[in-house]
């Protein structure tokens, strides 16, 4: 079981639970510090999970006593005047200020477990290989918990770099599927070659070609993200900022832009096992496939980091590029009457 655990304001870990006792019998980690863990809803203090608590159950002899805090301010002081105030553990009377004092699930703790999720977010601890794979497990496997427990409000450089380094891999295994397609299957082959400039393509064009596409990409990504909120802000009322937007657009499309190696291990066990037409359509099959998870990523991403419902956040994704449609449509039905 992975744990988590604050110190100094700040979230640590994962660690084992031995590592977490560890700490504790070290005085690293007190009674009161928060630990998390995936399962629960919230930071809790150490000594309320049963695996760390230590705490005996019967107050010792002579232990003070506190009023109940069951009853208000008022009650207990009037109480105390005319001498008749209810003895209470002190123990007891901590916890019921803990539990009273706890924040609802729908406050902020200030130490919540969005800010370690997806894993990207810390790859100074946790070192890029491990942070990268499981950031690209949480995101295409579990979208909802994880864009539930995004950071609306971190920095765009880890998003940016995480999408940067997705959509370079991404790009490649694109055009290694595509290479494989045998050109005598079909007239598409050709095309999509043509598409993709693939007709003389060498080691050094192939390089230009896809740090190229890399350089223009924050460009992109910004410009889609603006369009999107302001869509998500009118049609969806969200009141999240526009880093949300932009975070969760950024992990949403490179986790889907790896996607692609399931393009091309279709075709090349096509392409072994002889069957030329088949490869063409384990293709389409699984690049149809593919593209509709990654609209379902992008939706569901925007979603849960800006806490609205599903349907509003899909009109608000539709809405501009049907509008666009619709005014393209309408200019260009006008220069052909007026031709």
């Amino acid at each position: 079981m992975k744990w988590y655990y604050e110190s100094n304001g700040q979230p640590h870990g994962p660690v084992q639970e031995t590592e977490l006792r560890q700490l504790k019998d070290e005085g690293k980690l007190l009674e009161e510090s928060l630990i998390w863990r995936r399962g629960m809803e919230d930071w809790a203090p150490l000594h309320t999970q049963s695996e760390f608590s230590n705490r005996p159950e019967s107050l010792p002899e002579g232990a003070k006593r506190l009023p109940s805090l069951e009853k208000t301010p008022r009650e207990t002081a009037s109480e105390q005047r005319s001498g008749v105030a209810e003895d209470r553990p002190a123990g007891s009377a901590l916890q019921e200020l803990l539990e009273t004092s706890a924040p609802s699930e729908s406050e902020p703790t200030g130490l919540d477990p969005i800010s370690i999720h997806p894993e990207w977010e810390r790859v100074k601890e946790v070192g890029p290989l491990r942070a990268f794979t499981s950031s690209v497990g949480e995101i295409l496997l579990e979208p909802g918990w994880t864009f539930r427990h995004l950071n609306p409000s971190g920095g765009w450089g880890l998003p940016l770099m995480f999408l940067l380094i997705c959509e370079v891999v991404g790009n490649i295994l694109m055009i290694l599927a595509v290479r494989q397609l045998p050109l005598s299957v079909s007239p598409i082959v050709t095309l999509l070659r043509q598409a993709l400039h693939l007709g003389n393509l060498d080691s050094e064009v192939f390089v230009v070609s896809v740090a190229s596409s890399a350089f223009m990409l924050p460009l992109a990504i910004v410009v889609r993200a603006v369009i999107l909120h302001a869509a998500m802000k009118l049609l969806c009322r969200s009141q999240q900022p526009f880093s949300t937007t932009f975070r969760a657009l950024c992990y949403a499309l490179g986790a889907g832009s790896l996607l692609w190696g399931i393009p091309l291990a279709a075709v090349s066990i096509a392409a072994a096992v002889g069957e030329p037409s088949a490869a063409l359509s384990a293709f389409f099959l699984a690049a149809s496939a593919i593209g509709a998870w990654s609209i379902f990523l992008v939706l569901n991403a925007l979603a849960r980091a800006h806490g609205v419902p599903l349907w509003r956040t899909t009109l608000a994704v539709l809405l501009p590029p049907l509008l666009a449609a619709f005014l393209a449509v309408v200019f260009f039905g006008s220069l052909a009457a007026l031709a």
